[in-house]
């Protein structure tokens, strides 16, 4: 893909509507008006962190013996 002025304007703006969906997010709390989305975006990707986090918790938990060995004496 071709790094055109226009494929950065529109990761720009992409950024910029990012940053102010967290911060109104952030700001609104429990009431926030973005919580349906939240609770959306939970709902899809939820699984996903659940079943990689499974999958990752071994093998930090192994590299943490072996860090974590020498001082266990």
């Amino acid at each position: 893909m071709n790094d055109t002025r226009r494929s950065r304007t529109v990761l720009g703006a992409l950024l910029v509507v990012a940053l102010v969906m967290i911060t109104v997010d952030y700001r609104g709390g429990g009431s926030s008006p973005l919580r349906a989305l939240r609770g959306m975006g939970e709902a899809v990707f939820g699984p996903v962190e659940r079943a990689s986090a499974a999958v990752v918790r071994p093998v930090g938990n192994a590299v943490d013996a072996v860090t974590d060995a020498p001082g266990a004496r």
